[in-house]
């Protein structure tokens, strides 16, 4: 599972031996490609809406990544690669990006991922008003030039476009499901995992299951994936004291505590 920023006076305690791209608690990490167990991730509020659109940044951007895969991925050291998208490149002035993308992909409702999704994907999240709308102010509009390839052409040089297509403007969701009622309590994206709606309970946990037909397995680290809401800051950190959860954000005060209870800090980005 890839993950977003930090907040800026937040950090990720894990415990001890845990990485998030391996093993944690009682989940055995196999070779790549083979899921391990599972990671429970204390958070600190419910999804409202699981529109892709609606998607914000920072540590509430992450349970949107287990479902939803991005045109462009950001490793942890902030490279960018591709993800579903295979390669991109400007023109000469800065105002035309043109993109291919994957041709393998479906959508956990079955629909294919191709060149309409994306620019649907795009021109929806200019118009859904969610709270990362600014990161397509730029976008004049989307062109499919065929079936794996889009121009995403610009008013204005955007230096920042690319990065913004490996956050919550780059979250691929089902064409199918877009805009309709159903994607706000149940998401239908193309990635590592889809919702267990019968073990999630609305401001309680949220879970997830690795999608059989994922097609990036290296990608899927766990088999059960869950976030637990946990709005009071000393909640969490027993919560990960105890064992309860695997990972979970904490204020620089409460992580002292936690790491002198051999919890390990895996990320602290002011």
């Amino acid at each position: 599972m890839k993950l977003g920023p930090k907040a800026a006076t937040a950090a990720i305690i894990l415990s001890a031996g845990l990485a998030l791209t391996g093993c944690g608690g009682t989940a055995t990490s196999g070779s790549a490609g083979t899921a391990a167990n599972a990671l429970t991730i204390g958070t600190l509020q419910d999804v409202r809406s699981w529109d892709p659109a609606q998607a914000h940044v920072g540590h509430v951007l992450q349970p949107y990544q287990a479902v939803y895969d991005t045109l462009i991925l950001r490793g942890p050291d902030g490279k960018l690669s591709p993800m579903l998208a295979t390669g991109w490149k400007y023109n000469s002035t800065n105002t035309k990006l043109t993109v291919d993308l994957r041709t393998d992909v479906t959508f956990s409702d079955g629909a294919k991922f191709d060149a309409e999704a994306a620019k649907a994907n795009m021109d929806h999240f200019k118009t859904a008003n969610g709270p990362q709308m600014a990161q397509l102010a730029s976008v004049k509009d989307v062109s499919v030039v065929d079936a794996d390839t889009i121009d995403i052409n610009l008013s204005a040089a955007e230096p920042a476009l690319e990065y913004f297509l490996s956050q919550a403007a780059g979250l691929m969701g089902s064409p199918k499901a877009l805009g309709t009622e159903g994607i706000k309590t149940e998401p239908v994206g193309s990635g590592p995992y889809v919702m267990d709606k019968a073990a999630s309970v609305k401001d309680s946990q949220t879970v997830f299951t690795a999608r059989k037909d994922y097609w990036n397995k290296d990608l899927q680290k766990y088999q059960k994936l869950t976030f637990k809401i946990l709005t009071d800051l000393t909640a969490r950190t027993n919560a990960l004291v105890s064992g309860q959860v695997d990972a979970t954000i904490l204020d620089p005060k409460n992580g002292k505590q936690a790491e002198g209870a051999k919890m390990k800090l895996a990320a602290n980005e002011g």
